[in-house]
């Protein structure tokens, strides 16, 4: 079911097996690829408190789930295919940094991988992490789509340049269906994005990036819409 994930997915793959270190630099080759092309910066303590970085052999993007109010949560969305194959102790998440890898480490007790309406497997699982991320604002989330057309945004941390330099980003998209986005300004995702969340205009979560541009087409225009799993065929719980 996942071949065409694996063959446009937008994780990034670490040297080696569990290497992970607070300077990116140090996990990443160069790579002819980028993150989300185009786009604007985030800053983590500013804007997006609630960006999460995951590491296992490969990097990707992932949200903290949960009432904003409250300013706390244990409780981690990202992409199936990020952690697939690891055990719950050897997945490793990284909170209150702008790069991959940079801030505080949170380990992982247990995984639920979300399902399809139908019965299949989703790409997409909610990370239960041993401690609380305190001090920052989860993202709420919804199980209504936007309207075709809508402009919808996507935040990641994937790869900037061909160096192997990273930064949490955000750029705007538009809602086509429940599979795929819209590029209208040229905006891409790719390499260590996926996971990322699909949000809508009021910024709840109603999707997961799942796959972008192949990494040649990271710096033109892909001619791939990127995809990404709809919390609203899934059994994703709805926000309490």
């Amino acid at each position: 079911m996942f071949s065409s994930i694996k063959a446009h997915a937008v994780k990034l793959t670490l040297p080696s097996a569990g290497a992970v270190a607070l300077a990116v630099s140090s996990l990443v080759s160069p790579t002819p690829a980028s993150a989300i092309a185009g786009g604007w910066d985030l800053d983590w303590n500013a804007n997006a408190s609630a960006m999460v970085s995951i590491g296992t052999n490969d990097w990707c993007s992932g949200a903290v789930i949960g009432d904003p109010s409250v300013r706390h949560s244990s409780r981690v969305l990202t992409a199936w295919h990020c952690i697939e194959g690891y055990a719950s102790q050897n997945i490793q998440v990284f909170s209150g940094g702008n790069t991959l890898g940079s801030g505080r480490l949170y380990r992982v007790a247990s995984t639920q991988r979300l399902s399809y309406n139908g019965g299949n497997d989703a790409d997409g699982v909610i990370l239960n992490l041993t401690s609380d991320i305190t001090d920052i604002q989860p993202f709420p989330w919804t199980k209504t789509e936007p309207k075709y057309n809508d402009q919808v945004t996507v935040d990641g941390y994937g790869l900037t340049d061909t160096q192997g330099n990273t930064r949490l980003k955000q750029a705007n998209m538009t809602f086509i269906n429940s599979t795929q986005l819209g590029t209208p300004n040229g905006d891409r995702i790719c390499t260590g994005d996926s996971g990322g969340p699909v949000l809508d205009s009021r910024g709840y979560i109603f999707g997961i990036i799942r796959a972008g541009a192949d990494l040649a087409n990271c710096y033109v225009n892909s001619p791939l819409h990127p995809e990404y799993v709809s919390l609203s065929r899934t059994n994703m719980p709805l926000m309490s």
